[in-house]
């Protein structure tokens, strides 16, 4: 159950604008979907979407384990500093958190995410029955889940991007 204490951290130290970016536009997105889904087409790129769910999670924990061993072994002088900037907030109600500590609770995160989104897919064939209904709650789950990680995923490559090269953001 540690990886509740990682979620909780996330939503604890992100700001509430990025929360809502990576959970607003996923769910409009996901939810636009209901539009399609009675249309002959759909189903067709329903499969095509199933089909290739599975082999993208694996791409995508590969590329989030890669950037938590970089930025966790790296001694590059910016990484360093990052280690000693406080952001302001609390990590665990008394620590203040540095950027360092948002980075990698953001891959942890992000990790997790992939995790469960990755036995979720896997197990789906097992739980879900044939109806459309359940197809269709299937598929507006995984469009939302899959975005929501990929926007979180496009953040964190921007903040590991700017901490590599040193360059400041808004953060």
């Amino acid at each position: 159950m540690e990886h509740i204490l990682v979620l909780i951290d996330y939503f604890r130290l992100q700001k509430i604008k990025i929360i809502v970016y990576n959970i607003l536009i996923p769910a409009l997105l996901a939810s636009s979907t209901l539009f399609f889904i009675d249309k002959s087409w759909f189903s067709d790129t329903l499969i095509k979407i199933e089909s290739n769910l599975i082999p993208l999670l694996g791409v995508l924990i590969g590329f989030s384990i890669t950037v938590f061993t970089i930025l966790t072994t790296s001694s590059n002088t910016n990484v360093e500093g990052i280690k000693s900037h406080k952001i302001g907030k609390k990590i665990d109600g008394q620590n203040d958190a540095t950027l360092y500590d948002l980075l990698v609770v953001s891959i942890g995160y992000i990790l997790i995410n992939e995790v469960f989104l990755l036995i979720f897919n896997i197990a789906y064939p097992f739980i879900i029955n044939d109806s459309p209904k359940s197809h269709s709650v299937f598929f507006i789950i995984n469009i939302f889940w899959l975005l929501h990680i990929l926007l979180t995923n496009i953040r964190l490559t921007l903040d590991f991007y700017f901490v590599i090269l040193g360059k400041k953001t808004d953060k």
